[in-house]
């Protein structure tokens, strides 16, 4: 465990993050403004000092960062009691913060001249607080950018990058911390969660393989209680050393690990002592939604793109601040497109500092009415199901009565056509037999309307004949029907009217099921669409996904528009250097023809001895320079680079103070 060398910053970390169970640390919440201003004035003297070492420098820069962050967080907060001088606290942090940040800037750029073999002797805890301020850094200048301070003089003092090496130094110290022991409520809720989240999907699967072992974060150097597969959300059982003494206000240590997971792309999940028994389980319900997975990915591609975004900026910026300056015609245009990558950066981040995942899973009031739709839900399919299965028999009685009356009809045609003779008769004397009753009915009728008193005799003579005929066509329709043919016939037409009453009576049965199928799979969709507004409302995946495609879109253009503008640029420059030096070899010939001497016009009698060459060497001078006037160049550029080289080492070992 390190401890400051310096007394003053021993002190200070006494009192706001002491080592050892038996120590408890100071609630700055709760402080009164005399200590609170006692702490900044702490701080004053601690970043003003020269004779500070670099592992007591990153502890002052850390601590410094906890309590910005955590008092900037109070402010924020509508929970947090008024009556703690919040707001007086957060000015004076405010005050402190715009005298500190250049000096803070000072403390991380020499973080990057250390040796190498130097920093790798550095105590594990100076690697895992480096990890942290490094994470927190894009945080910080938003914070900072908030508080009225312009981000173009922010970025000129803060470096958002270190050496990749270095980094990784860290990240490998960081992971061999000492395992530490895991508490019982910890346990509890590792233990439910390893149960409830078997039959999850594969991107919330446990990473953990045991309740009690430990993981370690690579990115951030923190002990993870409960991440998942995903890798974008953990469950952490904060237990009493996650709060000031008796309250519920978070320490300020644990705030600034909370953040750094957050700025890493974690969703962090608490779970307290007091919800082990129940919040577990619910969390793992809740991860069973669909809704929740496509939110989390949609999370995730949030962070990926934040994460390209400021891997932008730490470029540009390291162009901007490199010790070979850039050419002054080049600068506005870096500065022009950090700002703009910023205001994108800051975009992303407006937008995950709600931190909906976390707040909608920690919260199981929130989706009481989604379990209230499940339940229904859930009810309903239990009545579908059967239902489903009723309408599948009347769906195959159908099918099967329709391959009867399929095969009788078949039948019935084929039985018609061989006994065709004696359905024809048939057919034959059964109109005789409509016509003799019409004639009958006819007879009957003459009666009742005075035409039989005119012709009696003619209409009995007609009756008693078709009578008698009435008698010979049934007799001869009785022979024909109930012939061997027409028998089996009349019973193939009474099988097949039978099977079309049975399809009727199952269509009308098939109807009724299907409405009720109907009924229930509608009620289901509107459970599920009242279901899915409620995760809306908690779980915004359009607005983030409108999000997403906006910003990305918008980085994409600015990043073609800036290099294209930066070749542009260069594509001057050389232009201008060309017609330069085109220029300059005109002039020179000017010059040279008109000092070049007269050579004499009347002939001497030396005229037939070779005469050495009066005109200067640089009548014969190529296009390209000469070989005396190329070493001139490099002379002068040598002696350029050199002067650059030197600036360039005095300012690394400058040290600014405010």
């Amino acid at each position: 465990m390190y401890i400051p060398k310096n007394d003053r910053l021993k002190q200070l970390k006494d009192y706001l993050d002491p080592i050892g169970n038996d120590k408890k640390p100071t609630n700055l919440l709760s402080n009164s403004l005399s200590n609170f201003e006692h702490i900044i004035d702490t701080f004053k003297t601690l970043f003003n000092d020269q004779e500070l070492d670099r592992e007591d420098q990153l502890v002052v820069a850390w601590l410094y960062m906890a309590v910005t962050f955590s008092i900037h967080q109070w402010a924020a907060d509508p929970q947090i009691i008024q009556d703690t001088n919040i707001g007086e606290k957060l000015k004076r942090i405010q005050a402190l913060d715009a005298k500190i940040y250049p000096a803070l800037g000072n403390i991380l750029n020499n973080i990057k001249r250390i040796h190498l073999d130097t920093y790798t002797s550095f105590d594990r805890h100076y690697h895992q607080k480096l990890l942290q301020i490094q994470s927190n850094l894009f945080a910080y200048i938003k914070m900072l950018q908030s508080s009225g301070h312009d981000i173009k003089e922010i970025t000129k003092v803060i470096p958002l990058s270190f050496d990749k090496d270095n980094i990784r130094i860290s990240q490998n110290k960081a992971k061999h911390r000492p395992a530490a022991p895991t508490s019982d409520s910890e346990l509890t809720t590792n233990l439910k969660l390893l149960r409830n989240l078997a039959p999850e999907p594969e991107q919330f699967q446990p990473i953990k393989q045991r309740a009690d072992h430990p993981y370690i974060d690579e990115k951030t150097g923190c002990e993870l209680d409960f991440p998942l597969r995903g890798e974008n959300i953990t469950i952490e059982t904060d237990g009493i050393h996650h709060f000031y003494p008796e309250t519920k206000i978070h320490t300020i240590t644990h705030n600034f690990t909370a953040s750094t997971l957050h700025e890493r792309g974690w969703s962090r999940i608490p779970v307290l002592c007091e919800q082990v028994e129940f919040l577990p389980e619910h969390i793992a319900k809740m991860l069973q939604y669909e809704a929740v997975g496509d939110f989390s990915e949609k999370m995730k591609q949030l962070n990926k793109l934040q994460e390209a975004i400021q891997a932008e900026i730490r470029y540009v910026q390291e162009k901007l601040t490199s010790s070979f300056e850039l050419p002054a015609d080049k600068k506005p245009l870096y500065l022009e497109y950090l700002e703009s990558l910023i205001n994108k950066e800051h975009t992303l981040r407006t937008f995950l500092a709600k931190k909906h995942l976390e707040v909608f899973l920690r919260n199981p009031a929130l989706s009481s009415d989604i379990d209230k739709l499940q339940h229904q839900i859930n009810n309903t399919y239990v009545k579908l199901q059967p239902a489903e299965e009723e309408l599948e028999k009347s769906n195959s009685q159908l099918l099967r009565i329709n391959q009867a009356i399929s095969a009788g009809e078949e039948q019935l045609k084929q039985s018609m056509a061989k006994s065709s003779a004696v359905v024809e008769k048939i057919e034959k004397f059964k109109k005789i037999e409509i016509a003799l009753q019409e004639a009958l009915n006819k007879y009957a009728l003459s009666k009742t309307n005075g035409e039989y008193e005119k012709y009696p005799e003619r209409h009995e003579k007609c009756f008693d004949d078709n009578t008698r005929k009435m008698r010979d066509v049934k007799k001869i329709l009785r022979e024909l029907e109930s012939s061997e043919q027409a028998v089996a016939i009349k019973k193939l037409e009474t099988k097949v009217k039978q099977d079309n009453a049975q399809h009727a009576s199952l269509t009308r049965l098939k109807k009724m099921k299907e409405e009720l199928v109907n009924t229930y799979k509608a009620n289901i969709d509107r459970f599920r669409l009242s279901q899915n507004q409620s995760f809306a409302h908690y779980l915004p995946v359009e607005c983030a996904d409108a999000i997403l495609n906006g910003v990305q879109s918008a980085f994409d253009v600015a990043r073609a528009h800036f290099n294209e503008s930066r070749k542009s640029v260069q594509r001057d420059n050389f232009d201008n250097v060309a017609r330069s030096r085109n220029e300059e070899r005109r002039q020179e010939r000017q010059e040279d023809s008109r000092v070049q001497p007269q050579q004499s016009k009347a002939p001497s009698n030396n005229a037939l001895y070779h005469k050495p060459s009066h005109s200067r060497e640089s009548e014969r001078r190529p296009f390209l320079p000469s070989l005396e006037r190329s070493k001139e160049i490099h002379r002068s550029e040598t002696t350029r680079s050199d002067d650059r080289q030197r600036d360039s080492y005095q300012r690394r070992n400058s040290t600014t103070t405010w």
